[in-house]
């Protein structure tokens, strides 16, 4: 006959109620940070093979976005081993300490691992946030007014960092201490700020370029477009939900002081995808940059648009992050004389025709 688990209160550890949840949250938080960063490292492979693949065709410039993916993949990996370790020592290697494992995480919170492991989260946090401010100066071309508050709220988010990691590494202290509470949510909060705020400006830019479209083309017209800024608008609130989120639950759990703060483990992973799926489109020359709207700006109040593919040769120079973009588009204006005029342009090309010739192809 084959034995079943069973449970029995008397072989429980002899601990409070409060400080077992406390584990069971550690534990369940690590193991959804090796979840975490099994995605994070298939995403990273993915980018290596296809950015290593551009830089032997010539695209020379995508090298600082291979070095970008395979920084950003070796401390996700680092931060992850070296939080499983400690996890180890005060979960199991010294269980008996008394007062509990949660004891002995306190007391002896300031040590080389765990150091180590919040100094890899703390720069895969600002690689990650500076790759979407710098995302936002390209969408909006560089606009001041755009642009102003995402950066300086990057740099408060920079500075509070810094302040944090001098805190968790005093005697004594950690980041879910009482005494550090207040400066943890400063800067969780500064951090989740700046990702909303990008969020937002890049989705309200592609939004209002869609209907402006719309109506240059007509609502008949149109549904191909739309389709095209409704893919990238869900690629952007994606890639940005799937960071913000989980911020938000675990800043909730901080603030309360209750379990859901230990999902902190697998936010540090979480927080190094949205840069990759981002790089991954641009290294498969499917992401988005500002050329789309500003051709449809300038197509706005005039008809005949025809959009096609366009390719890149490989001698022409690109910067990594210009690349960026949907499928290029070429926009046909008409003029009554039928006269013919082009204009070369990084990512289309304009080019006056009568205003029939619309196709898609």
């Amino acid at each position: 006959m084959p034995v079943f688990a069973t449970s029995n209160p008397d072989w429980a550890p002899s601990e409070p109620y409060s400080a077992l949840q406390n584990e069971r949250g550690l534990y369940i938080g690590q193991l959804v940070s090796w979840g975490a960063w099994g995605v994070l490292l298939a995403v990273g492979i993915q980018c290596v093979a296809v950015l290593w693949r551009n830089v032997r065709r010539g695209k020379g410039r995508h090298v600082y976005l291979l070095v970008y993916v395979i920084v950003i993949t070796a401390l996700a990996t680092a931060g992850v081993a070296m939080t499983a370790k400690w996890q180890q020592t005060y979960l199991i290697d010294q269980r008996n300490y008394p007062g509990g494992p949660l004891a002995y995480y306190v007391k002896f919170a300031v040590n080389p691992l765990s150091v180590a492991g919040r100094f890899c989260a703390f720069i895969i946090n600002w690689m990650a946030d500076g790759l979407l401010i710098w995302r936002l100066y390209v969408i909006y071309q560089g606009a001041l007014l755009f642009v102003t508050l995402p950066t300086l709220t990057f740099l408060a988010s920079f500075a509070m960092s810094i302040v944090e990691l001098d805190a968790v590494t005093r005697p004594n202290s950690s980041i879910f201490a009482s005494t550090s509470v207040n400066l943890g949510l400063i800067y969780w909060s500064l951090s989740i700020a700046v990702n909303v705020l990008v969020t937002l400006l890049i989705v309200a830019r592609v939004y209002f370029a869609q209907r402006a479209l719309s109506r240059a083309l007509g609502v008949e017209r149109s549904s191909h477009s739309d389709r095209l800024y409704t893919n990238v608008s869900a690629m952007l609130i994606e890639s940005a939900a799937l960071y913000t989120i989980p911020a938000i639950i675990f800043l909730v759990g901080y603030s309360l002081q209750i379990t859901l703060q230990f999902t902190v483990g697998p936010l540090e992973c979480i927080q190094g995808i949205a840069p990759l799926l981002i790089i991954l489109r641009v290294a498969n020359g499917t992401a988005y940059t500002s050329a789309p709207i500003s051709e449809t700006s300038r197509s706005q109040s005039l008809p005949g648009i025809r959009f096609m593919r366009q390719s890149h040769t490989e001698d022409e120079p690109e910067s990594p992050m210009q690349s960026l973009s949907t499928p290029a588009v070429r926009v046909s204006l008409a003029k009554g004389d039928g006269a013919k005029r082009s204009a070369s342009r990084s990512e289309g090309e304009l080019t006056s025709c009568p205003a029939s010739s619309f196709e898609t192809r």
